[in-house]
């Protein structure tokens, strides 16, 4: 029978601390696992992390790039849009051969044409001005500059296209007043005016007969485009001035 007392208390102790060891050092491994295995579960989540942000990064950058492209495109196509409209003010958008046909073809058989005239000049819109009721209340001497635009230089725009006004003077000569009210109110219908005002009538003689001399003042509408309409359509049958009327056409653009 194996007695307890016979092993040494110091040979007893010791194997106490060497478990004691033992076990302090599995569960130190224990737990250096668990931090090296959550260590490696992180940085895979933070890799992957980086990744979707290097991916968002990329298509944030291409997103900008084309941002930018869409804006240099409308910048290019604001300045060919304003190109154009400058372009598109040098060239008269009502052909001389096309209004002067409609001017022919409303004519009346027994009249005829002895001038005719065109004159261009510049449109310049009226200037807005004021309710005079409000100057009462304003106090008197020149008015301060805003405190955002002292010192600084204005600003210019972009080149507006200038517009032009055509005036179509026309002379001629009619049997009576009837033909030449007749002839007005044709022109007055004539989409490519814009007005059409009678000026005056004198009675005049031409061998041996009376004939009424008339003028007639029209205005060429300033929005007027000719398009396939105008272009493909075939000239009424109207009476075309004989040889012995005498046409003198004078144009500026």
């Amino acid at each position: 029978m194996n007695d307890s007392s016979l092993i040494p208390q110091d040979y007893v102790s010791e194997r106490r601390e060497i478990r004691r060891t033992g076990l302090g050092v599995l569960l130190f491994l224990v737990v250096m696992s668990g931090v090296v295995a959550a260590f490696l579960v992180t940085n895979r989540q933070w890799e992957s992390v980086r990744v979707r942000q290097r991916a968002v990064a990329a298509e944030f950058a291409e997103v900008s790039e084309k941002i930018t492209h869409m804006e240099e495109l409308k910048v290019a196509r604001d300045d060919l849009v304003q190109r154009a409209e400058l372009a598109a003010a040098l060239v008269s958008r009502v052909p001389r051969s096309i209004l002067i046909d409609g001017l022919v073809e409303r004519m009346p058989p027994r009249l005829s044409w002895t001038r005719l005239t065109l004159e261009s000049e510049e449109y310049r819109p009226p200037v807005p001005r004021d309710d005079p009721s409000a100057d009462r209340l304003r106090p008197r001497g020149p008015a301060p500059a805003p405190v955002r635009d002292r010192g600084r230089l204005p600003v210019d725009g972009p080149p507006v296209p200038k517009t032009y006004v055509t005036t179509i003077t026309l002379t001629g000569l009619a049997p009576d007043e009837v033909d030449v009210s007749t002839y007005v109110a044709a022109l007055a219908g004539y989409p490519l005016l814009g007005s059409v005002m009678p000026d005056s009538t004198q009675v005049v003689v031409m061998d041996e007969l009376q004939m009424r001399e008339f003028t007639i003042t029209m205005e060429l509408d300033r929005d007027a485009i000719v398009d396939e309409l105008f272009e493909d359509r075939l000239p009424e049958q109207g009476a075309i001035p004989g040889p012995d009327s005498s046409l003198r056409a004078e144009g500026a653009r």
